[in-house]
């Protein structure tokens, strides 16, 4: 539902952007608004292009191409969009505050997404073992059922009817003074969408685990320790999704 909601705003959001290009190349526009005017609608596209962004990150899985490129579509619309209101006349001021609102609203944005993109910590990287082979049960076992000593990450893909599932375990090792811990898991080959997944530490210090940007070629993991580690110490992490 909103899904089909986000579609049709941009549908129509991409209708308007067109109809007044076609009305301007035709010489059909060629009164310019108001300074004051212009400038509240391009405050307005502003606060319709970040709703819309949100709405569909909203979403949670993304499975269709477009949502790759979908949070690119209202920044290019509303670009589009002020082109066709910059005329000839113009007061001035109006068109710098207009573009220079613009052009920090999207660098704001983009920023703020892929930031998140980026560990701030120190991160832990190793190549998963990853076991592609599917189950009869819906219970992973791997051994005792729990990570054998050596490895440092394991990844456990099965088939529960129509959907794929996937078993995390990490091992994290933190240092004397050090709180926080990144992990980064891969998905090899990808999932077939973005998988929702909630994760725990099951052993090793109190601790409390956020899954960030999720994507179907893997995760990441924030490992947050209740107080900073007295001296060196390990914890383990579960994680589960489909």
């Amino acid at each position: 539902m909103l899904t089909a909601l986000l579609t049709s705003g941009l549908a129509a959001s991409a209708f308007v952007v067109l109809l007044l290009l076609a009305r301007r190349m035709a010489g059909a526009l060629v009164q310019p608004l108001g300074g004051l005017s212009l400038v509240a609608i391009a405050g307005l596209g502003l606060l319709l292009a970040g709703g819309w962004r949100l709405g569909w990150q909203a979403r949670g899985r993304q499975e269709s191409s477009l949502a790759l490129v979908a949070p690119a579509l209202p920044g290019i619309a509303l670009f589009l969009f002020l082109c066709g209101l910059s005329l000839p006349g113009t007061a001035s001021w109006a068109l710098m505050l207009t573009w220079l609102a613009f052009l920090t609203g999207e660098a704001a944005w983009w920023w703020a997404a892929y930031s998140s993109l980026k560990p701030q910590v120190a991160r832990i990287s190793v190549s998963p073992r990853v076991f592609a082979e599917p189950i009869a049960e819906n219970i992973v076992e791997t051994g005792d059922g729990s990570l054998p000593n050596d490895a440092f990450q394991q990844i456990t893909r099965y088939r529960e009817g129509e959907q794929e599932r996937v078993a995390i375990m990490l091992r994290i090792s933190f240092v004397a003074g050090q709180r926080i811990a990144v992990a980064h898991v891969a998905f090899c080959p990808p999932l077939s969408g973005i998988p929702e997944l909630a994760a725990e530490v099951t052993e090793g210090s109190s601790a409390t685990v956020t899954i960030t940007n999720p994507q179907s070629f893997g995760a990441r993991m924030e490992v947050r320790l209740e107080e900073a580690a007295d001296e060196a110490c390990v914890v383990v992490v579960e994680a589960e999704g489909r």
